[in-house]
């Protein structure tokens, strides 16, 4: 099953070392939307940033870019 990482994104980053595996890119995806929601619902800010500047970047078991979710989509989203 493929394993992807899912970092914090914004001018800094905030890598997830751990990851997820998952059956499919799409559920990547989905798993990633579910992260911005929940951190739309409880963090205003992180590292003294508004929550809604940064995305969700996801990465394969290389540590390669896949795509970004910006929290501010998932919010529209949700």
């Amino acid at each position: 099953m493929p394993h992807y990482f899912f970092d914090l994104t914004d001018n800094k980053t905030v890598h997830d070392f751990k990851g997820k595996q998952l059956a499919n890119i799409q559920l990547a995806r989905q798993h990633a939307i579910g992260i911005a929601q929940e951190l739309i619902r409880t963090k205003s800010t992180l590292l003294r940033e508004p929550i809604s500047d940064w995305s969700i970047t996801v990465k394969d078991g290389k540590f390669q870019k896949l795509f970004s979710v910006p929290i501010s989509d998932a919010a529209a989203s949700g």
